[in-house]
């Protein structure tokens, strides 16, 4: 069950639910006290709340209120299994979703509606428009979704710039060049049977808080709810005609990008692309056109339950090089072994993922006998070479990078401020950022759109710049430590939080473990990361997965069994809360 906190009402019947379960009242006292906090725009999940309340200190009150707050959205915007035949009420999409991850068209209705209003009370837009996108997964099944998310548009009376299928970087450089919000249909690197909503607000993703927040946003989609009734119906809506200029713009930024040097390097190299069965397949021959340059095109049709199917880049995720012979996790490698067997040149592949938005890059030099995989952090030292003179001065990269890579930065470029940060690209976003990366491929540089700066990933835009910059001898000096991961699942994740006893017991055995020779670094992006500094400058944490029911403890592939040692006290320290 989930509770609204917005009016006396609702605060009268949370206060009493609460009452019912027995609590000591100076839990509930403290409780209620911090969710009326006239700042708190936001709503709460009961269960969750009661769950945690029975097992909590007065000390942790203030961090359940935190992780029992509802948030809709998860790392990157929302993604849940599309289930398109299901009659829900409204408050019954928003419940399926957080219970059970499904995707309905109610949902789709619920949450762009709460995003529209949220952008009206909070911006006062002078005209009531917005940019939609999608990746292809939801037009090749015949639009089971798409017809709701118009409907929401209609039922607010927003007109809509209808893009088509385009890579997720197309919604947040029109957002930017338009100023008006995006909202973009795409379930990223997830299976076919997967789809989700990201919101753009002038080019940029939502943050958790603010009163555009995504905790705002979740307060918004409730009240949106209850107030549309358990009779409302999704109303039908006809598609509109395509906006062709979102492809245009997009394709306009990554040619002014380029160098016309850049141009006639990337010209004389052998490229092969694998498109993922997703949004760069109906892209990447207008962009190839206007560079001029030849590339070979692997998985280049959209069709139904094919995007990224044994394709893109998620699939190489974890990957740092592949032999020449195989086996092959990718076609794209094979590909490249069988077409530099004909053509001895330098062979280049690219794989993005279904909404184009990050990229992985092959390489394979003549009679090498592996391809090299130029993942994030690989990226990230291409680019910033390729960047230097500007007058931004930040690098930034997440928790989950080598722990080599900071170390790396640091002693190529001196002049550079190296920050780490918590998962998710939007968290790489910061003024004065020259370039930033996580490692799965998700890289931010700023591109300019008309007169402004956009900070967005682009998965071909990265390739295309980190090929033309490509030199083995700058990446000679950088060589992965790797990391390890204790996986332990399934998990009440509900249970890990600041201040929680498990949060706490991991924290007293990793300092008893390690002594003095690591330093706690607080990550302000997720006060629920639990991570430490070696004397090294490597990193180690643990942290409970935002997707799945899974908790992980993440350390430096080095010799020393103390780490053996801090692994399985996790496991045990993890064994009575699993599932």
């Amino acid at each position: 069950m989930v509770g609204l906190c917005g009016s006396n009402l609702e605060q009268r019947s949370l206060e009493q639910m609460l009452q019912e379960e027995s609590l000591p009242a100076d839990l509930v006292e403290t409780f209620l006290s911090l969710i009326r906090t006239p700042d708190q725009d936001s709503a709460v999940d009961v269960d969750k709340a009661i769950s945690l309340l029975k097992h909590c200190s007065l000390e942790q009150v203030a961090s359940i209120v935190r992780v029992s707050t509802i948030k809709f959205p998860g790392t990157d915007g929302m993604r849940g299994l599309v289930s398109f035949n299901e009659i829900v009420t409204p408050v019954e999409s928003l419940v399926r979703y957080r219970t059970d991850a499904l995707l309905t068209p109610m949902f789709c209705f619920v949450l762009v509606r709460a995003f529209l209003e949220q952008v009206k009370t909070v911006l006062h837009p002078v005209e009531l428009r917005v940019c939609l996108g999608e990746d292809g997964r939801d037009a090749v099944a015949g639009h089971p979704l798409l017809p709701s998310i118009l409907g929401a548009l209609a039922a607010a009376g927003w007109t809509v710039d209808y893009l088509g299928v385009v890579p997720t970087p197309a919604v947040a450089a029109y957002s930017l060049d338009q100023q008006i919000p995006g909202i973009m249909l795409t379930a990223s690197h997830n299976p076919a049977t997967y789809n989700g909503l990201k919101f753009f607000v002038e080019g940029k993703k939502l943050y958790p808080q603010g009163p555009m927040g995504e905790y705002a946003l979740s307060s918004q989609a409730l009240q949106v709810a209850y107030s549309l009734g358990e009779t409302f119906q999704v109303p039908p809506n006809a598609l509109p005609p395509v906006c062709e200029r979102g492809l245009e713009l997009l394709t306009e930024c990554v040619v002014l990008d380029l160098s016309e040097a850049e141009k006639k390097h990337l010209a004389s190299c052998s490229l092969t692309l694998d498109c993922a069965h997703g949004a760069v397949s109906g892209w990447y021959q207008e962009l190839f056109g206007r560079l001029g340059l030849s590339v070979e095109a692997l998985n280049a049709e959209l069709s139904e339950g094919n995007i990224n199917n044994g394709c893109g880049a998620a699939h190489l995720d974890g990957l740092h090089a592949i032999k020449r012979e195989g086996p092959y996790p990718l076609a794209l490698a094979q590909r490249m072994v069988e077409r530099q067997s004909l053509d001895d040149r330098l062979q280049f592949g690219i794989a993005v993922d279904g909404d184009g938005d990050r990229a992985i890059v092959l390489v394979l030099e003549p009679g090498s006998r592996e391809l090299q995989v130029l993942a994030g952090d690989e990226l990230l030292v291409l680019l910033i070479k390729r960047l230097q003179g500007r007058a931004e001065s930040v690098a930034s990269l997440t928790i989950e990078s080598d722990p080599h890579t900071m170390q790396t930065l640091k002693r190529m470029y001196p002049d550079l401020t190296v920050r780490q940060k918590g998962v998710g690209d939007r968290w790489l976003v910061e003024d004065s950022l020259l370039c930033g990366a996580e490692d799965s491929g998700h890289v931010v540089f700023p591109v300019t759109v008309g007169s402004r700066i956009l900070y967005s990933g682009n998965g071909l835009a990265t390739a295309l710049a980190a090929i033309a910059t490509y030199q083995s001898a700058l990446l000679s000096s950088f060589h992965r430590i790797g990391m390890r991961k204790v996986v332990v699942k399934p998990v009440a994740t509900q249970f890990w939080y600041e201040g929680s006893s498990l949060f706490e017991e991991v924290r007293s055995l990793l300092e008893e473990v390690f002594a003095q020779d690591i330093e706690r670094m607080v990550c302000e992006e997720d006060a629920d990361i639990l991570a430490y500094r070696l004397r090294g400058g490597e990193l180690l944490y643990a942290r409970a997965s935002g997707t799945e029911p899974k908790l992980q403890f993440a350390y430096p592939d080095l010799d020393d069994d103390r780490f053996d040692k801090a692994s399985q006290a996790f496991r045990i320290a993890c064994a009575p809360y699993q599932k």
